[in-house]
């Protein structure tokens, strides 16, 4: 999990997993460590840090931060805004386990370029799955890059923002 940590979106959200969803992973993969990164790392998640749970604080580098994990997982149940995290992670071909509120806005596939659950015993399954399972890593992980390189990447962003310019014009 990477996000700032003084929003009450990503609290919430890192809450809800540490307390509801990472259980049911350990108890079938208990050798499976969560990684927490994000400025202003409160105390009372410092205190949450376990042999299973590491909470890192900020990182000098979020991409190198992303890069070095398997799954990176976005459980959040409010706040708005498209998830840069999200595409920054898609942009880095890792594979991803969201919420549908936290993909929305992103015109993402289940099962495609991401994995979207939105309860626990959901969310807890698609984590482990991509654990398990490289290739259906590997595959989410190349979907989501090719999926953002066609949508987010700078020459299309800057292209369908000229042809929008011209249109008004």
């Amino acid at each position: 999990f990477l996000g700032s940590l003084d929003w009450e979106p990503n609290i919430e959200g890192i809450t809800w997993f540490i307390n509801k969803v990472w259980p049911k992973i350990i108890s079938k993969r208990p050798s499976t460590i969560l990684h927490v990164a994000g400025r202003k790392n409160p105390n009372w998640l410092k205190k949450m840090e376990s042999i299973n749970i590491k909470i890192i604080g900020e990182v000098n580098n979020a991409h190198k931060f992303i890069q070095s994990k398997n799954v990176i997982i976005s459980p959040l149940f409010s706040g708005s805004g498209i998830r840069v995290k999200l595409i920054e992670a898609m942009f880095l071909k890792k594979a991803i386990v969201s919420t549908s509120l936290s993909a929305r806005g992103i015109n993402i596939t289940h099962k495609k370029e991401i994995l979207i659950a939105d309860n626990e015993d959901n969310f807890a399954d698609c984590v482990i799955s991509c654990i398990e399972n490289n290739k259906l890593n590997l595959d989410l992980g190349n979907n989501a890059f090719n999926f953002a390189k066609k949508t987010y990447d700078r020459l299309t962003v800057a292209k369908k923002f000229t042809t929008f310019y011209k249109s008004i014009i």
